[in-house]
């Protein structure tokens, strides 16, 4: 839980909302279930109880659109992702796909390590692919 009704909003805690957009990809993409207080996803703002408690921003032309459209790919890309619902951690070594956030930066595989060139205060998610026809690497997880 990134914020709510008894600590200060994210932006605020964090002093923007590129650093709340970072720090709300890795709640979307860590196991558990994201929790985003109301008004989080349009970036209100909000100090200390009572102030992290401000009503609801109802009207559009107050949001913080870019900040709404992060967490609604945030959200999709949970959704489309079954690893992302009820998966793990993995370190995934040379099987790596396009990034669902945008274009791919450069990906370097050797002896089983990854190195990505991702920019300093950004985040990428990647997915797994199957490279193989007739062998499958990721096991699906007995989810009865």
């Amino acid at each position: 839980m990134l914020s709510s009704h008894d600590t200060p909003r994210l932006i605020t805690s964090l002093g923007d909302a590129e650093k709340a957009r970072l720090a709300l990809s890795m709640q979307f993409t860590l196991p558990g279930v994201p929790l985003v207080y109301y008004g989080e996803e349009i970036g209100m703002e909000g100090g200390a109880d009572p102030d992290c408690r401000r009503t609801m921003r109802w009207d559009p032309a107050q949001w913080n659109h870019a900040q709404r459209d992060w967490v609604k790919r945030l959200i999709s890309i949970r959704q489309t992702n079954p690893a992302l619902q009820y998966g793990e951690v993995t370190v995934l070594g040379d099987r790596l796909a396009g990034n669902a956030l945008g274009a791919a930066p450069d990906t370097k595989v050797q002896a089983a390590s990854v190195q990505l060139d991702i920019a300093p205060r950004s985040g990428a998610v990647y997915q797994a692919t199957e490279p193989h026809t007739h062998y499958t690497y990721f096991k699906p997880r007995n989810r009865g």
